[in-house]
């Protein structure tokens, strides 16, 4: 397998951080985040993740390492008060726009996000068996059925699926 040069951002959230320790065993991966939780930092550096301490809100990425291959952001901005739509907006909408300006020359783009998936807890009180929207929809009497978010997600994380992420970025 070729190794790639694979940048993750938001690497210490739930998702960014599972596909980026799982990632590193065969690529070059650099985890952007702001890293204010050392034990999370030092997990992903012992799992051979090169961590880059980097408010992708305010930095100007031109500072982020060259020569990536393949972006895959899951960052978010959860500030979503009235005061903060403008700012919110800009990092969660305008930063694609950025990243992809920054690395023109990308051979893959993947934007992972949970927005709208978990309800009831706040920022970083989240586990994998937090119900998802669905589930409360269900637990209302409707009719839909738990679209099984945590599930896949787990499956994506420890088996079969990302390996055919990785075989996929090493071309085969």
């Amino acid at each position: 397998m070729t190794e790639k040069r694979i940048l993750v951002t938001g690497a210490t959230g739930m998702m960014g951080r599972a596909v980026a320790r799982r990632l590193a065993s065969t690529h070059h991966v650099f985890g952007v985040a702001r890293f204010g939780d050392v034990a999370v930092r030092r997990s992903l550096e012992d799992a051979g993740v090169e961590c880059i301490p980097f408010d992708l809100c305010v930095d100007d990425l031109s500072a982020l390492p060259g020569g990536i291959q393949v972006l895959m952001h899951f960052a978010v901005s959860w500030n979503c008060t009235p005061e903060a739509f403008a700012p919110a907006l800009a990092f969660n909408g305008f930063l694609i726009g950025r990243m992809l300006d920054r690395w023109p020359d990308l051979e893959q783009f993947v934007l992972g996000s949970t927005v709208a998936v978990y309800t009831g807890a706040g920022r970083y009180d989240l586990t994998e068996d937090q119900p998802t929207c669905m589930v409360k929809k269900l637990r209302r009497g409707q009719k839909r059925r738990d679209s099984g978010t945590t599930r896949r997600f787990r499956s994506l994380v420890s088996a079969d699926l990302l390996t055919s992420v990785s075989l996929q970025l090493s071309g085969k």
